[in-house]
């Protein structure tokens, strides 16, 4: 399916909403509307209490009267500038945010087990920083994390074994013959909490794990306990529809430009707010085919920013909630998805990505009902007594038996917390998003934010 042609005038709109070159142009333009913004409300807000003020003196000649009726403008005026103003907003915003992970205290009295299903190094390098923030010996919650090798080559097994040799916590189960199933029917015991990890998790937000496990002990009635994950089949029509998805599309050509300084290259490049604002390069009449294949190696996605006024005409809009849909197959979608995650991360603005019902109001959960229809379980938690309860699975594709069948069987539904925040790297079907530089912005933050000075990961050179 070809994606239809974007023309650099249809997005550039008239000469005032030119496209612009710089990121700190785009940074200073954006405040500058933004500003305006403001300006405009609190002079809207003023004039009209102003005029009542006017028709209140009067009326009301008493002294006494009017020294209050003045003392309201000044009140409201203040007033209008502070929930007006950035701080405002962000006061309003950060009102939705799940609790602080300082607020969670571990439960005591039964385990709490990492179950990784390793095959692909190349994420698990990312994810092993997140694991050891999320260790008993670091503060976190995991007691063990248990890697089980399901496709791996004996390559990637060999660094495995480096690699466990890092963490007193970190085991390897070790099986004659490896299948989803026979992992949970074989691995898994009594009396712990098991959290299902998949290997392409290239970022946990810091109470991801608290979040599940809380979630999981608070609601009996539920068979497991899902992540919100970022780059889902259902799951990121919701996003998109939400407003958590931004407009990008990808860069068709290599930059001919030095990148000497460039902050959107190199080492420790992931901040959205460096990238150029993305434009057609002279190919007017250029259509994109969000199918075939990516545009060159190592390229990047770029922003059209202008508000996201162009978000229709990005991979995005062909979004369904869907457990097949083009969401799940489409690495276009999942490109935009990952760079839309990377610029509300640098914004602070992960909340854009909550959506389900608080239940208690207390604001440490956001649930959501998947009403037993499937859900990508990459991130999951399960008491193992309700694993040993039905074993055998007798099934391989575990994430239809522990999202759709066996929830039915026992009238006991998969909930989402949203507050969980978890990125998937790719599926099987989206191959084209390795021809990204995602996987280097991601470990770039990681080494960054996450990794300790001894931990850091490697950075791949552009080719």
């Amino acid at each position: 399916m070809s994606f239809e042609s974007i023309s650099r005038s249809s997005v550039e709109g008239d000469q005032n909403d030119r496209l612009l070159e710089s990121p700190s142009e785009v940074a200073d333009v954006e405040k500058g509307y933004q500003r305006r913004r403001h300006a405009d409300s609190i002079e809207s807000t003023y004039s009209t209490v102003r005029l009542w003020a006017e028709r209140q003196w009067q009326n009301t000649p008493s002294l006494k009267v009017a020294y209050l009726t003045y003392t309201l403008i000044v009140v409201a005026t203040l007033f209008a500038l502070l929930l007006l103003s950035p701080f405002g907003n962000e006061l309003q915003r950060n009102a939705s945010k799940p609790s602080g992970v300082a607020k969670w205290s571990k439960p005591e009295g039964f385990k709490i087990i990492g179950l990784v299903f390793f095959g692909r190094r190349a994420t698990v390098e990312i994810l092993d920083c997140y694991l050891k923030k999320n260790l008993v010996s670091n503060g976190g919650y995991l007691d063990e994390v248990q890697f089980v090798a399901v496709k791996a080559t004996e390559e990637d097994v060999a660094w495995l074994d480096q690699l466990l040799l890092s963490a007193d916590e970190y085991q390897k189960i070790v099986m004659k013959e490896m299948s989803f199933e026979k992992v949970w029917n074989n691995t898994v015991e009594r009396n712990h909490m098991y959290i299902k990890i998949d290997d392409d998790l290239v970022y946990l937000s810091d109470d991801a794990i608290p979040q599940l496990v809380h979630s999981k002990m608070k609601h009996p009635e539920a068979l497991d306990i899902a992540a919100n994950l970022i780059n889902a089949a259902k799951l990121g029509w919701m996003h998109y529809h939400i407003g958590a998805i931004h407009s990008y599309l990808p860069e068709t050509e290599p930059p001919f430009s030095k990148i000497v300084n460039d902050q959107s290259y190199g080492p420790s490049a992931w901040r959205a707010s460096a990238l150029p604002t993305w434009n057609a390069t002279g190919k007017e009449n250029a259509t994109l085919d969000i199918d075939g294949p990516p545009p060159y190696k190592g390229h990047r996605w770029l922003p059209l920013r202008q508000n996201d006024t162009n978000l229709s005409k990005t991979p995005i809009s062909r979004s369904a909630y869907d457990a097949l849909s083009p969401n799940w197959e489409s690495w276009a979608i999942g490109a935009q998805t990952h760079y839309s995650f990377l610029q509300n991360l640098e914004r602070n603005q992960l909340d854009t990505f909550h959506f389900g019902t608080d239940v208690d109001g207390d604001g440490r959960e956001a649930i959501w009902n998947m009403a037993y229809e499937r859900m990508n379980i990459n991130l999951l938690a399960i008491w193992g007594d309700d694993v040993r309860d039905n074993a055998p699975f007798g099934k391989s594709d575990d994430e239809e038996f522990l999202s759709v069948d066996l929830p039915r069987r026992l009238n006991r539904p998969l909930l989402v917390n949203t507050y969980a925040l978890a990125v998937h790297f790719s599926f099987f079907t989206q191959k084209g998003i390795y021809d990204t530089d995602l996987l280097n912005r991601y470990r770039a933050y990681a080494n960054g934010m996450v990794c300790t000075a001894n931990n850091q990961i490697r950075i791949e050179q552009r080719p």
